[in-house]
């Protein structure tokens, strides 16, 4: 018998089992209560309604680390501070808007994907300081 496993905790059923369904961006979820529905609904909408701030979180992030190569030539200071307030910001986003596309799913469940995005986002904020102490003592 083929076993469905449940789009946001993961847990496997079987065939015929009593599923709850919806339809996001043209696929077909399955989840295994109404419970993990309502779960999966609530985050969708969190992603819906945060989309703006996760885009310009990461683009202010990744475009500091970027310039932080320009700015290198002109001040190792301000290079350094570029790309530990880069690297930061990227942090902070990641963390507090970890939004996670419905291909990743293939991977592992929606809930344990949340969980590594805000781990990610945590360790990228915490080294983020180091990032500045480690190029300002090298250079």
């Amino acid at each position: 018998m083929k076993k469905d496993k449940c789009f946001y905790c993961g847990e496997k059923m079987q065939k015929g089992e009593n599923k709850h369904s919806v339809t996001i961006d043209f696929k077909h979820i399955i989840c295994c209560s109404a419970k993990c529905l309502l779960l999966l609904n609530e985050y969708f909408e969190f992603v819906q309604s945060n989309k703006k701030w996760w885009v310009s979180g990461l683009v202010v992030g990744v475009v500091l680390i970027f310039l932080s190569g320009f700015l290198f030539i002109a001040s190792v200071v301000f290079g350094t501070v570029a790309v530990a307030v880069g690297w930061g910001v990227t942090g902070l986003t990641v963390y507090f808007f970890p939004a996670i596309t419905t291909q990743a799913n293939f991977l592992m469940p929606l809930r344990k994907m949340k969980k590594i995005a805000k781990i990610t986002g945590f360790i990228m904020m915490v080294t983020a300081p180091l990032w500045f102490l480690v190029l300002f003592i090298v250079t």
